[in-house]
């Protein structure tokens, strides 16, 4: 105890302290204000997501993936148009079928853009060769983060037509849309029957800077942490410099080798953890002013 005051007592260990602990505070304050917009930008494409076609079993697979928030599957059906006033041509979409319980047999609710084809076209459903009869109670109102077309079918009608397929389309969102590149090299590793991969970005907010800002806290964390140990080992070698003259009295009075290095070990140990706590407690205090 007695060598920890004395070696604080130092005026240059004082401003080593000074200098290590404000590029720690900055350091910290840096990472939470990067993670804070790593969050914000996660809650901002929230509503994104991934479709894809794969083998009806898989859907066992994705309910055991974490990283999933939530999980849609359907079937892909076919709806062919016809323009009114064109009567010879007829033009496929995609039209998913997914089941819900909310929706009687043999109907079905479609969204706003499948209600598109009802207004402007005329319209026939084919699940393969076979058509497809539903009589639509209601259109629901747009979501603007839907770019697929689809049919809410009572869950009867949607087990009946599923054995008639082999896969489902699935449409998935994650948990945090920023670590999608990872997610979806683990679909593929997994999946083998995984085909039509689409990604669909949607922001919710049309001036998004969160994302800009993790690049600019990022490389400042990279500068300011080269910066940190830079001047962490100046410091620790003219610590060491310093206290050699200490060295000298150490020996004279008997210590060994191995118990100076121990003093020096823990004189240095003693100043990035001090520096450490200070600089939580300089970080928490502007939390909570801010």
């Amino acid at each position: 105890m007695i060598i920890l005051k004395s070696f604080y007592r130092k005026k240059n260990v004082r401003i080593y302290l000074t200098v290590i602990t404000l590029i720690f505070t900055a350091i910290i304050s840096l990472f939470i204000a990067r993670n804070y917009n790593v969050e914000q930008a996660n809650k901002n494409f929230s509503k994104s997501y991934l479709m894809f076609d794969a083998n009806k079993e898989e859907i066992e697979l994705l309910e055991e993936m974490k990283e999933l928030s939530n999980i849609t599957y359907g079937i892909k059906s076919t709806a062919y148009l016809t323009r009114k006033e064109w009567n010879t041509y007829k033009e496929p979409r995609d039209l998913i079928l997914i089941a819900s319980q909310k929706v009687a047999t043999n109907h079905a609710i479609a969204n706003y853009e499948a209600s598109f084809f009802f207004y402007m076209y005329s319209s026939e459903f084919y699940l393969g060769t076979r058509k497809l009869e539903f009589t639509i109670d209601k259109f629901l109102e747009q979501k603007k983060e839907e770019d697929y077309n689809y049919l809410y079918i009572n869950s009867s009608d949607f087990n009946n037509l599923s054995k008639e397929v082999n896969e489902y389309t699935y449409i998935i969102n994650l948990n945090k849309w920023l670590n999608r590149k990872n997610v979806i090299q683990e679909l593929k590793e997994k999946i083998p029957s995984l085909k039509n991969f689409e990604e669909h970005e949607y922001n919710i907010k049309i001036l998004d800077y969160s994302q800009m800002n993790i690049l600019i806290f990022t490389v400042l964390l990279i500068v300011l942490s080269i910066i940190y140990i830079i001047v962490l080992v100046i410091n620790i070698k003219n610590i060491l410099i310093d206290e050699s003259k200490n060295t000298r009295l150490y020996q004279c009075l008997g210590f060994t080798n191995t118990t100076i290095k121990k003093y020096h070990i823990l004189e240095i140990a003693s100043l990035l953890i001090l520096s450490l706590i200070i600089s939580a407690m300089l970080v928490t205090l502007i939390l909570l002013i801010f």
